[in-house]
C-alpha cells in the first residue's frame, strides 16, 4: 500500500507539475499574444512614419527638380540677356571702328590741305599748315602750344589763337 500511495502521491506531483506548466505555458501565450498585438501597433506606426517620410522625400524631390527647372530658365534668360547686350556692344564697337576710319580719312584728306583741322576735346577748329606741322605735342587743357603760338577753346567754345613772342 505504502508503493500503491507513493505512486499516487508520485502522479499528483506529475499533475501539479503538469498543471503548472500548463498555466506557465498559458501565461507565456497570453504574454505573446500581448506582444504580437504591441508589435503589429508599432508595425503599423513605423510603416506610417515611412510612409510621410517616403510622401516628404517625394515632396523634396519635386521642390528641387522644380528649383533646378527654374534655375535653368533664369540662366537661359540671363545668357540671352548677356548674348544681347554682347551684341549690341559688338555692334556699337563696329559702328565705331567704321566712325575712327572715316574720321581717319576725313583727316588724311585735311592733312592734304592749306587748311588743318584739329580737335580739342568735343570742338573742332583748323589753323594754317605751319602751325599744324608742329602740333604733334600733346593738347592739355583744351590748350595746344606750339612754336609760333597757342591755340585754346574759349569759354564759348570757340578755337582761338594766341601768338608767341617769337611769332610777333
Amino acid at each position: 500500500m505504502a508503493s500503491a500511495q507513493n505512486k499516487s502521491s508520485e502522479h499528483k506531483m506529475a499533475l501539479l507539475k503538469m498543471q503548472k506548466q500548463k498555466e506557465i505555458l498559458e501565461q507565456s501565450k497570453s504574454s505573446l499574444q500581448n506582444i504580437v498585438v504591441l508589435q503589429t501597433e508599432r508595425i503599423g506606426n513605423l510603416e506610417e512614419k515611412i510612409g510621410i517620410v517616403a510622401d516628404e522625400r517625394k515632396e523634396l524631390c519635386e521642390r528641387l527638380n522644380k528649383a533646378e527647372r527654374e534655375l535653368s530658365a533664369m540662366t537661359k534668360e540671363k545668357i540671352g540677356i548677356v548674348a544681347d547686350e554682347q551684341k549690341e556692344l559688338y555692334e556699337r564697337l563696329n559702328k565705331a571702328e567704321r566712325e575712327l576710319s572715316a574720321m581717319t580719312n576725313k583727316l588724311a584728306y585735311f592733312s592734304n590741305l592749306k587748311v588743318k583741322f584739329i580737335k580739342f576735346e568735343n570742338k573742332w577748329g583748323y589753323v594754317a599748315d605751319t602751325f599744324f606741322a608742329e602740333q604733334k605735342k600733346i593738347i592739355h587743357d583744351n590748350m595746344f602750344d606750339g612754336k609760333v603760338g597757342s591755340l585754346y577753346v574759349n569759354p564759348d567754345g570757340k578755337l582761338e589763337y594766341k601768338a608767341s613772342e617769337s611769332a610777333k
